[in-house]
Order: C-alpha cells, then sequence, then structure tokens
C-alpha cells in the first residue's frame, strides 16, 4: 500500500544515560545544591515554606552532614530555578575519555 509505513529496525539506546549540568566547575548536584541553598540568605523555616522541603531535611544537608532524597532535591531544584542538561557528545567524551561508542 502506498500509505502504509515501511518497516524500520530501531537502534537500541546505550543503557546509560548521560546527564550534566550548567555549570563552569562540574560540580555535584548535591554541592550545587547546597551552594544555592546556603547563598539564599533565607532561613531554614522561610525555605521549608517556599520549597516544600522540611528543615530537618534541610539543615544537616545544608552543613554538609547528609544527603537529601531526589524528591527534595527537585523540589530545591526548581525552587532555585536548577535544571539539568543533557551533556553534548563533544562535552562527555572531554569528561570520560574512556567512553567508547559515540
Amino acid at each position: 500500500m502506498a500509505g502504509k509505513p515501511k518497516n524500520r529496525r530501531l537502534t537500541a539506546r546505550p543503557p546509560f544515560c548521560r546527564l550534566d549540568y550548567t555549570m563552569t566547575n562540574k560540580r555535584t548536584i548535591a554541592e550545587t545544591l547546597r551552594t544555592a541553598l546556603n547563598e539564599s540568605g533565607l532561613s531554614f523555616l522561610a525555605l521549608e515554606r517556599e520549597s516544600g522541603v522540611i528543615r530537618q531535611s534541610l539543615m544537616p544537608f545544608a552543613r554538609g552532614e547528609a544527603s537529601i532524597s531526589l524528591d527534595a532535591a527537585d523540589k530545591l531544584a526548581v525552587y532555585f530555578g536548577l535544571e539539568l542538561q543533557p551533556a553534548t557528545r563533544k562535552a562527555a567524551k572531554k569528561a570520560d575519555p574512556k567512553r567508547k561508542g559515540n
């Protein structure tokens, strides 16, 4: 038939997802969130009200004594306007020269 699409073979995606965040120093997500939290100048009570993350999680995280859940990290990233972006192939190769298959 003329309008019927041809069967196309789909190529498999690699078994990993390479994400990078746009920062000059290539810090971890936790470091970036911790910096934003500490530099905000807001009290933990205000951050709890505005971001939805409880103070009992924020305080040890801000001091570097504990980690936070991914849900809490999502809320903080939205609150502070942070986002993850896929790395370019060139940047991914530069970050991990042993990586093959690009």
